[in-house]
């Protein structure tokens, strides 16, 4: 059985995937380069993303508890 602990972490990773997709198909546009795992992850961390995705998985959990 998948702790909440697990499934914060697995569904964080999942969001930072789609976001590394997000930026090499927008980014391809106006780069030469696609961007690397490694700067995706480092954008997630600093630009705002990762608090973002907190305070959305959290209000989301949060009302799934109340429903139940």
């Amino acid at each position: 059985m998948k702790t909440d602990h697990y499934k914060y972490h697995e569904s964080q990773l999942d969001a930072i995937e789609d976001y590394y997709s997000t930026l090499n198909e927008y980014g391809a546009q106006y780069a030469e380069t696609p961007v690397s795992m490694e700067d995706a992850i480092i954008q997630w961390f600093t630009d705002g993303h990762a608090e973002n995705f907190r305070d959305t998985y959290l209000k989301s959990t949060e009302d799934v508890a109340e429903l139940g």
